[in-house]
């Protein structure tokens, strides 16, 4: 097994198109449950802090587009919804949801989180006059819903440069400021305010270490032989140039 405490923090970067093959990897015990778990909080802040960095350059709006797409995938699949019973992917139980992972306070849980970040996703569809429920109504989600999905949500953002998905991700972090559990709420990684800072840097700079350190001599720490250099590598860089977003909230 490898550590858990990177994971929220690269995950969470990937494409679309790599979430897929970063899945296979954890599925094959690269990390714990826990690191799986992790995921979701890590999601929820990045989503948080690039929200904040696109209401000063709404240019970005493709990384925010990318974000809610691969929480879609790896969500679908973590609940075995997407690829069900296809046990090269790795999968949570009800049990692992009840519990709680890194970055949750005593008052959350991981499926409070898988939650909001769903309602949220649905939230943003509504805003551009979109029903996604399909995602999460069928028990068995095929490539075809999450197509669809990729294409909608795709097709709404461009429209206004993904200004209604901004008011939609604002008014969700005003309402967790209220109660980090609010369905329809947001909750960023949390410690006590003091810490905050100290702990997004320590973890951060941890995990860049680690990475440069896989991407210049070519092994794998984390992700296993079997995935290959050029994703590492597209991964690697895209932290280099988002690093600080997870400093902003």
């Amino acid at each position: 097994m490898k550590s858990v405490d990177d994971s929220h923090l690269f995950l969470p970067l990937a494409s679309p198109n790599e979430i897929e093959a970063l899945s296979v990897e954890i599925g094959k015990k690269s990390f714990t449950k826990e690191g799986c778990k992790n995921t979701y909080a890590g999601f929820s802040h990045y989503i948080l802090s690039l929200a904040e960095v696109l209401e000063k350059d709404p240019l970005k709006i493709n990384a925010l587009l990318d974000s809610l797409i691969s929480f879609v995938k790896l969500d679908l699949i973590l609940s075995n919804r997407l690829y069900k019973n296809d046990d090269k992917f790795p999968r949570l139980n009800e049990k692992d949801y009840e519990g709680k992972a890194f970055g949750n306070s005593e008052s959350i849980t991981t499926g409070q989180r898988q939650q909001q970040l769903r309602n949220l996703v649905l939230s943003i569809g509504k805003a551009y006059g979109k029903n996604w429920d399909f995602l999460y109504e069928e028990k068995v989600n095929s490539d075809e819903h999450v197509r669809r999905f990729e294409k909608e949500i795709g097709d709404a953002l461009q429209t206004d440069n993904g200004e209604k998905a901004l008011v939609v991700i604002s008014g969700a972090k005003e309402k967790s400021k209220k109660s980090l559990i609010n369905r329809q709420g947001l909750a960023p990684i949390q410690t006590s305010p003091d810490q905050m800072k100290s702990v997004l840097v320590e973890s951060t700079e941890t995990a860049w270490k680690k990475l440069k350190s896989t991407f210049e001599s070519k092994a794998s720490f984390v992700f296993g032989d079997a995935f290959n250099d050029k994703n590492l590598g597209k991964v690697w860089k895209r932290m280099q140039v988002q690093k600080k977003h997870f400093l902003l909230i």
